[in-house]
């Protein structure tokens, strides 16, 4: 398994702008150390493999769950719909999921994640609210199904970047600058990945209300290609000589 190169937690503080000047601390992490919520069931695998698995977690000093109700998988490509919240059943999720081709095999998939009316995934705290110190964003792995966005496994692919942003009800980047998205090439096999943002006061506190995953894969020329531009440039050489 190869994850995207750096590791670095990133250690942000920021200021809420409903209280003024309180500050809190906020890392963005793969999700080690986590309580396992139970990873759902993938559906089926299609003949071109472009289902995919996602969903929403959510973490407490007792208690985890999935804040997503569906356990469906996807198909890759435009919008679905993820369920209701287990918090707030008149609040629906859904994901967004593009390809770009940015040219020279150089490929971009953007997962987003959303509610339907534009509000906050957590409800915000109250003095008899539970505390929610984690929320994750996880595709094909973890708690999500384990189906990988399969994408044109041969002849391979390399992960060369992998991003993550988080944005609140005011359209503020709650990480204070892109964050790394922990994703994997899983052998070849597939895309997958995860981020979790922690807080150490209170995640609801944040109005999460829109998230961003950005993974770049350079695709590796078919052999075919390979001998092509080997020929081509032995025949360049060969003219440069005369």
């Amino acid at each position: 398994m190869t994850r995207t190169t750096s590791f670095t937690t990133a250690a942000l503080a920021i200021a809420l702008a409903s209280c003024g000047a309180l500050a809190q601390s906020i890392t963005v992490h793969d999700g080690a150390g986590l309580p396992p919520i139970g990873a759902r069931a993938g559906g089926p695998r299609s003949a071109d493999g472009d289902l995919y698995g996602t969903v929403i977690s959510v973490f407490g000093d007792e208690t985890a769950f999935h804040l997503d109700s569906l356990p469906d998988v996807h198909i890759f490509g435009g919008t679905a719909f993820m369920g209701t919240s287990t918090l707030q059943s008149s609040r629906a999720f859904n994901v967004t999921t593009t390809e770009n081709d940015l040219g020279g095999n150089v490929h971009e998939f953007v997962i987003e994640w959303a509610t339907d009316d534009q509000g906050a995934f957590l409800p915000l705290p109250g003095a008899a609210s539970p505390v929610y110190h984690t929320i994750g964003f996880e595709i094909g792995e973890g708690n999500a199904p384990s189906e990988l966005i399969e994408w044109d496994p041969n002849p391979g692919f390399t992960i060369t970047s992998a991003t993550f942003e988080a944005f609140n009800l005011g359209g503020i980047d709650v990480l204070g600058g892109t964050g790394e998205f922990f994703a994997s090439d899983n052998g070849g096999a597939g895309l997958s990945g995860s981020a979790f943002i922690t807080s150490d006061l209170d995640v609801s506190g944040l109005t999460i209300s829109f998230a961003r995953a950005t993974i770049t894969v350079s695709k590796v020329p078919a052999p075919g290609a390979l001998s092509a531009l080997a020929i081509t440039g032995a025949l360049a050489t060969r003219r440069r000589r005369r």
